[in-house]
């Protein structure tokens, strides 16, 4: 029964990462018109907060759902900082 517990709380960070990546990599694809492997890089480096530049240009629109996406990673990091402590503790 505890296992299950853990097991649950660490799954959930996992599947909301899963989530944002799909999420980010098929933003890109359909707004910017970006190949597969542009959009889940440009979605990697922008969840992960590393700020290593665009891939290419974004447009306006490509801009915004780089904020809501960077802010879904903000909140990822939160979950799993949030979890973490919560087992430990």
């Amino acid at each position: 029964m505890l296992l299950v517990y853990y097991l649950r709380n660490f799954i959930r960070p996992f599947l909301f990462l899963l989530g944002l990546l799909i999420t980010g990599s098929s933003g890109y694809m359909i707004l910017e018109g970006w190949n597969f492997v542009d959009s889940i890089y440009m979605t990697a480096i922008t969840i992960s907060t590393v700020g290593f530049g665009e891939v290419h240009p974004l447009s306006p629109t490509g801009r915004l759902f780089t904020i809501v996406l960077l802010m879904g990673g903000v909140g990822f990091y939160g979950i799993v900082i949030n979890t973490l402590i919560r087992n430990f503790i």
